[in-house]
């Protein structure tokens, strides 16, 4: 496949994924993940699909195996990050957040800050 068309292909998943047509994404970025399978993008395109769904565990299943390849991935970090979290791994998103914190931007600190914030919360009021 053309990097050109491969491109086109994320391009079009991320459209889908931002119009809420999750199940086309879905099936566009394990498309792409077949394609090239340490493709940082696509597994974190299908990681954001897994989260949207409900689906935290599979997102994280796909973070841990990507940020094991390719450590270095702030992206993939702040997207296992945003997996525990919603899969309810607060200590441990609490040590992630925490080694990202002077590698990432201010807007992407305060969403997970107030991601586990909020997750903080919903678990005092469940008890």
């Amino acid at each position: 496949m053309l990097e050109q068309d491969y491109q086109r292909l994320a391009e079009w998943g991320y459209g889908c994924y931002q119009q809420g047509d999750l199940r086309r994404a879905r099936i566009l970025f394990s498309a792409l993940l077949e394609l090239r399978e340490n493709d940082s993008y696509a597994a974190r395109g299908l990681a954001a699909v897994a989260l949207q769904e409900g689906e935290p565990e599979e997102a994280l299943q796909l973070m841990r195996r990507l940020v094991e390849r390719m450590p270095s991935d702030l992206a993939a970090r702040v997207r296992l990050a945003e997996a525990l979290v919603d899969a309810g791994h607060l200590p441990e998103a609490q040590r992630v957040i925490a080694e990202l914190d002077s590698r990432i931007d201010a807007t992407t600190r305060m969403r997970l800050q107030m991601r586990m914030r909020h997750a903080f919360a919903e678990r005092a009021t469940s008890f």
